[in-house]
């Protein structure tokens, strides 16, 4: 096995030509089994004397193996370290770095962070980025054909404010590169700031987050601004300065995509609110809300067929569903690691907005009174989402219930 290894994320990948670095054999085997897998992260933590390697794959962590001893461990992080970049010697303190890695026709660019432990171990993250080639179209996402129709009309607009909502690790900043990616501003100049910059995007203009050198979130949307960008993207709105120069930049006439935590529609708005911008200026500029999560796919290849409970049949009906013939459950084979899931698929709350609702809203209103309106919207909840995708086979009921105790 070969690799090659560089220390920029974001250049292009490797040409055939370009010399071939090796990699020790433990590292070489731990990166193939990781792709092989489709994994987006790998945790090792050396804090055991069997520490175990684990894996996330669909948003859920698997032990991979276990490691001989904790010296095993400590020798696989040094050389995740080495290629990395990192120094080796610097044990106290957290580091980042990153490396491409590539084997045949498979290249993964890979962030590392290390941090150490109590009482002196080492933990180690290594997220790994797909090439921005193989990222999701806007038609892959898993948005219906209404809301799917809905987004492509809003990013036909010239101005005004999308926001994308969600958890950690619910698919934010792939539907945010889909959008962006999506051919539908070839003519316009995209500009945006992240933290960090996760895939390079041809002939966007794309800051990353440096706090060393004094470019926050707010100062990098500000200098983008005085640069005639026709679309802004924010990669994620985390305090009030950024959460304000997002929406003056929606008022100034720009189209601003930004991604937020919360939970759901209502709270995407009023979280953008107590981040302390007004609600006249949200009911202005706010176009379309995407609240989302993202949930396993079954594996096609071994899920089981059944036929549905009473109450299963009743919350079907509860949701305005129609009710299917078939329910599918996870089973496990080779095709999947014997896990029933292969892949992800996202479910969706989509809120358009129009200026009825935003001269509504720029009155000022109390989270239960957005909630409400939001639902005689006819805006689909997450959970009658998730019952369309069970529906059709696509997921189990045991991810629906996972879901909808998150709403306990």
């Amino acid at each position: 096995m070969t690799s090659i290894l560089q220390n920029n994320m974001t250049t292009p990948p490797a040409s055939d030509s370009e010399p071939m670095l090796d990699l020790p054999m433990e590292l070489q085997q731990m990166l193939l089994q990781a792709v092989e897998q489709d994994a987006s992260d790998i945790h090792l933590d050396s804090g055991s004397s069997r520490p175990a390697l684990r894996f996330r794959v669909d948003s859920t962590l698997y032990v991979q193996r276990r490691l001989e001893s904790k010296e095993s461990a400590l020798r696989l992080i040094n050389q995740v370290r080495v290629s990395a970049g990192m120094h080796i010697d610097a044990i106290w303190t957290p580091e980042q770095g990153q490396f491409r890695w590539r084997w045949k026709d498979k290249v993964v660019d890979i962030r590392v962070t290390v941090a150490p432990t109590v009482p002196d171990n080492l933990a180690l993250h290594m997220r790994l980025l797909r090439p921005p080639h193989q990222l999701h179209g806007l038609d892959e996402l898993g948005l219906s054909e209404s809301n799917l129709q809905t987004v492509r009309n809003t990013l036909k607009r010239s101005d005004g404010l999308i926001l994308i909502s969600g958890p950690t690790g619910g698919g934010k900043t792939t539907t945010l590169y889909a959008m962006l990616d999506s051919g539908m501003f070839d003519d316009k100049l995209i500009a945006t700031v992240e933290d960090p910059v996760e895939y390079e995007l041809p002939d966007a203009r794309q800051l990353e987050v440096d706090p060393k050198h004094e470019l926050t979130m707010a100062e990098g949307l500000r200098t983008l601004l005085r640069m005639d960008p026709d679309v802004l993207a924010v990669g994620e709105i985390r305090d009030s300065a950024s959460a304000s120069t997002t929406a003056m930049a929606a008022l100034a006439g720009r189209l601003v995509l930004a991604t937020i935590h919360a939970q759901d529609a209502a709270s995407t708005i009023t979280a953008f609110h107590r981040m302390g911008v007004p609600y006249y200026v949200i009911g202005h500029t706010l176009r379309l809300v995407i609240n989302q999560r993202m949930m396993r796919k079954l594996c096609r290849h071994c899920a089981n067929s059944r036929t549905l409970e009473k109450h299963e049949e009743e919350l079907f009906k509860s949701y305005g569903i129609e009710v299917p013939q078939t329910l599918y459950d996870p089973n496990g084979c080779s095709q999947c690691h014997e896990r029933g899931f292969h892949g992800l698929v996202g479910i969706f709350e989509t809120l358009a907005t129009n200026n009825q609702f935003g001269y509504w809203l720029s009155e000022g209103r109390t989270p239960p009174a957005i909630q409400q309106r939001i639902g005689e919207q006819g805006c689909q909840p997450l959970i009658a989402c998730a019952l369309e995708k069970a529906a059709k086979g696509q997921t189990s009921m045991s991810e629906v219930h996972a879901l909808m105790n998150q709403y306990d």
